[in-house]
């Protein structure tokens, strides 16, 4: 019998920790790992920690080292987005109109920024954190005495908004909650970060959303509230959460919701495909 192929859309560390596993574990078919970023697999929290801090190279994010894929028989693929599914078929279509076959599928996409649909959205100067290119032109953008606005007082905002204070900004958070980290650890946790962060010099402007990114030319200048307050601002940083990038699953018609749906193997609603990582939806009976 021909050996299977296994294939692996997304070349995030899950789907670079599942090429790992299934050498580790003794598969000797094909592996076929594509990724839509011409880096090679990494972590994505150090992008917000260490390497924007300037503290660790951007190196140190690397799942592996470069040869470890050609030395482990994993057929690397960067810059290549998987953009639609054909289950039966079983092949996956990629945006420049090549089709991979498989045996077997992970999805491994991961969750892109969302974005805030206001006026000025566009301007320079307004940054997503997300991948290593966005760390490092974020990090070059930081200027002691610069004016850095921070939309979202969740994990990501409040690390961007002390990466900035470390470079001697000034730093404004909006949030249009009541306070910090709402949604991901509750009132009092999150009251005991704002005044962390407030204690290192941050300003918070709760109860507040944004309206509009306004400038000079293609050049952000000034953030506008809800509150009809004018920011002054010449970085912005927008951390307002993340959506999976599923939406070639659901067209292929697998069960999503916020995510792909998957048990507590990680298979999906077809049998031949799994999902792991930020695009996969579990639901725990303990931690929902």
């Amino acid at each position: 019998m021909p050996e299977e192929t296994f294939v692996i859309a997304g070349a995030s560390l899950a789907g670079a920790k599942a090429a790992e596993t299934l050498r580790e574990e003794g598969f000797t078919g094909s592996v076929v790992l594509i990724g839509a970023e011409d880096d090679r697999p990494y972590e994505r929290p150090p992008l917000s920690k260490g390497v924007l801090l300037g503290s660790d190279e951007p190196g140190s994010a690397y799942v592996h080292e470069p040869g470890w894929y050609d030395q482990h028989q994993v057929d690397l693929r960067l810059g290549e987005t998987v953009t639609s599914l054909d289950r039966a078929g079983h092949t996956v279509g990629l945006a420049g109109g090549a089709t991979v076959g498989y045996d077997k599928l992970l999805i491994a996409t991961g969750a892109a920024p969302r974005r805030l649909d206001v006026p000025g959205g566009d301007l320079n100067g307004v940054h997503y954190l997300r991948t290593l290119g966005d760390s490092q032109r974020l990090q070059a953008a930081l200027k002691p005495g610069g004016r850095v606005v921070v939309v979202g007082a969740g994990w990501i905002g409040l690390e961007a908004a002390a990466a900035a204070r470390h470079y001697g900004c000034e730093v404004t958070v909006v949030e249009p909650e009541t306070g910090a980290l709402q949604r991901s650890v509750g009132p009092e946790v999150g009251l005991y970060f704002a005044g962390l962060h407030r204690r290192h010099g941050v300003t918070f402007a709760f109860g507040e959303g944004v309206t509009e990114f306004s400038g000079h030319g293609d050049q952000v200048g000034q953030v506008v509230t809800s509150a009809g307050r004018q920011l002054p601002a010449d970085v912005v940083i927008v951390g307002v959460g993340v959506a999976p990038n599923s939406a070639f699953a659901a067209q292929a018609g697998l069960d999503v919701s916020n995510g792909i749906e998957v048990d507590a193997a990680l298979r999906s609603s077809d049998a031949d495909i799994f999902a792991a990582g930020d695009v996969a939806f579990f639901d725990s009976p303990v931690l929902r």
